[in-house]
């Protein structure tokens, strides 16, 4: 018998039965000839056990081991860019050949994190799921005693479902959002257990309705490419497909991760943001960052040079903010996004020029050092775009990552937007991981990497989610295609998912390009520059713009609920942010609840779009709370129903209000 306890998780394994558990969630699995076998899923504080009827077991053929004993590890890992946690190893070994399952587990937390883990796979072990699967055939067969007891093809995990009233949903997170703006889909129906569903998303919930215990699946990979569907719920089994994805990775390096866990419906996805945020632990001063970055003007690298640069850190500066990030065109080389006429390259920058990452000779003759020591002097950090080198599947990326080194010694730059990342094959994805991870370690986690998540493929939401922020859109005026309302939308969809402190989204100058919209009620322009900035507060701000530009007014505007904003964004850091209200579409009563940890207090971000009607009732938020209102661009009246809900009653179209709550 074996038997390894770390805080509240424990491993217990005798003979063909294995339990893994934490306080909060408890998973049984069977050694089988074909693998380790996942038998059920089990909600410790509500006893509801995900298990098919007959108590089969389902092992992934693609997990099939040599012969022989496994071998089982387990160590706690310190807390760093993740959480406290313990990570779990069953390993097969015969000869060169090994298979790992491997398991990552948070003390209280019901959600357990797996992947795998191969030396010299055999052949054929990731052959696609898709199958010819015959359509009605008339047989008769009760589909419910059907459950496999092998589960072919490249899977990453395979739940045994009970019988009953089942209704699953599956929900896609969009990247690339250069061509994408509902970055949330979602479909769902009651499941029959004759029927075969395979689903393309992120996320796969299985919810009992007489109960509205909920399972959740999810996978922390890569959005695209993604091949075929990632998830099939068949003959009363839900099982997490890799298509592919991880690959054969390296030792020690992590591909793709499966997701498994169990909660009341209405408190599953607070739980699972809280569980996201335990594997993105950094203090907030890195992250929580107040920054400009002038390309969103579409000036691309025309104005960049020293003097433009020393301009945009006064304005800054004036502003409150924290960081002035230079764009593309700091850089010696040139990429094919450049004003200039020549164009450029978008990967083998080494190839095209040695030096390609060196401060442009002519735009920054003296190099960086004279807007990196006016930034310092005005209270200012400066930060730098970069385009890490897909080419040769990152064969450059130790370059890359000691160029970045380089900077941040040299000039101070902590913050670096990545770009133009292209991760083609999983052994692509495995160096840029090591660019991240050494940049971050060698930097003693004092360098921030933004992740551009708007074009090619890219980590997207939830793979990799430790290593900085994400850079969720761009949207510009000069397209007119930057609408206020719209990027409101977007981050109210994606926060109940991923937790909106981790991504940054865009403000633009609204006096430009007017001529562009016309009479368009939902025109930049018609919302003042603080609403603006209030849109994306539950977010990380980006004033994507060159602040040169702004008007007098918009100025003292932003300036105003940026100071709030200063005097408040430890504690709304800290808090847990969901989305209430209507789903913004120009015309909604919309906004943000944010909760602290101890429950009892937080802030309410709350707008009345252009809606006709002055008054609504936010349902769902703290009963009676005390508010004290922080900021508006308009007169706002509070007030609570007899049940106890908010009834708030905007003067005008186009207001915010920003309170904070106790009870």
């Amino acid at each position: 018998m074996i038997r390894l306890e770390w805080k509240d998780c424990r491993l217990t394994a005798e003979g063909t039965q294995v339990v893994l558990e934490n306080a909060a969630l408890r998973t049984c699995w069977r050694l089988e000839p074909e693998g380790l076998a996942l038998a059920c899923v089990e909600n410790r504080f509500t006893g509801f056990c995900w298990q098919s009827a007959d108590g089969a077991a389902l092992a992934p053929a693609c997990m099939a081991p040599p012969d022989g004993e496994p071998e089982w590890e387990a160590r706690p890992q310190a807390a760093g860019l993740c959480a406290e946690h313990w990570s779990v190893r069953c390993t097969w070994r015969q000869g060169v050949r090994s298979v790992s399952r491997c398991f990552l587990l948070y003390p209280q937390t019901p959600f357990l994190t797996i992947w795998a883990e191969w030396e010299a796979p055999p052949e054929g072990v990731f052959a696609a799921v898709r199958q010819t699967v015959p359509g009605a055939t008339g047989v008769e067969r009760d589909s419910a005693r059907a459950a496999a007891h092998s589960v072919p093809g490249d899977v990453m995990a395979a739940v045994p479902l009970p019988r009953g009233h089942l209704r699953w949903r599956c929900i896609r997170l969009a990247d690339q959002t250069d061509v994408h703006d509902t970055l949330v889909w979602e479909q769902g129906a009651p499941a029959y257990p004759a029927e075969r569903v395979e689903a393309s998303g992120s996320f796969f919930t299985v919810e009992d309705t007489r109960t509205g215990e909920t399972l959740l699946a999810a996978r922390h990979a890569p959005i695209t490419p993604a091949p075929g569907p990632q998830f099939l719920l068949a003959e009363n089994c839900l099982c997490v497909l890799q298509n592919g994805c991880a690959g054969a990775p390296p030792a020690g390096t992590v591909g793709c991760t499966c997701v498994l866990g169990t909660a009341p419906a209405e408190r599953l996805w607070e739980q699972y943001r809280a569980f996201y945020r335990l594997g993105w632990q950094a203090p907030w001063q890195r992250h929580a960052l107040l920054l400009s970055n002038t390309w969103g003007d579409r000036n691309r690298d025309a104005r960049v040079c020293e003097t433009f640069v020393l301009q945009e850190i006064d304005r800054a500066a004036a502003l409150g903010l924290d960081t002035v990030q230079i764009d593309d065109g700091w850089q010696k080389g040139t990429t094919v996004n450049s004003a200039r006429p020549l164009g450029g390259v978008w990967e083998g920058y080494y190839a095209a020029d040695a030096d390609f990452w060196t401060p442009h000779p002519e735009r920054f003759p003296r190099g960086l050092y004279p807007v990196a020591e006016h930034a310092a002097a005005r209270g200012v950090a400066l930060g730098l775009w970069f385009s890490p080198d897909s080419s040769g599947e990152f064969a450059n990326w130790r370059r890359d990552a000691e160029t970045l080194l380089r900077l941040w010694r040299t000039y101070g730059v902590a913050v670096f937007k990545l770009d133009g990342v292209k991760l083609r094959t999983p052994a692509a994805r495995a160096k840029y991981l090591s660019l991240l991870e050494m940049v971050t370690a060698q930097s003693g986690r004092r360098v921030m990497l933004q992740q551009d998540i708007t074009a090619e493929q890219r980590m997207g939401y939830l793979a990799a989610r430790e290593y900085g922020t994400l850079f969720v859109e761009n949207r510009y005026t000069d397209f007119g295609n930057y609408y206020p309302h719209r990027t409101l939308r977007n981050l109210w969809m994606l926060a109940r998912y991923v937790p909106a402190q981790r991504m940054l989204f865009e403000l633009l100058n609204p006096a430009r390009n007017t001529e562009r919209y016309r009479t368009d009620p939902l025109a930049p322009g018609r919302y003042t520059a603080d609403y603006l900035f209030a849109s994306v507060m539950a977010a990380q701000p980006l004033l994507w713009m060159e602040l040169s530009g702004l008007g007098q007014q918009d100025a003292a505007r932003l300036q105003q609920i940026i100071g709030v904003y200063r005097l408040h964004r430890e504690a709304m850091w800290a808090c847990d942010v969901r989305p209430v209200g209507q789903e913004p579409d120009g015309r909604s009563f919309t906004g943000f609840a944010f909760t602290s940890p101890c429950g009892q207090k937080g802030y309410l971000l709350l707008f009345r779009e252009n809606a006709p009607e002055s008054a609504f009732t936010f349902t769902q938020m703290p009963q009676k709370a005390r508010l004290r209102l922080l900021c508006a661009n308009g007169p706002v009246g509070q007030g609570y129903t007899p049940a106890g809900d908010l009834c708030l009653r905007f003067a005008a179209p186009r207001t915010y209000a920003f309170y904070q709550w106790q009870t």
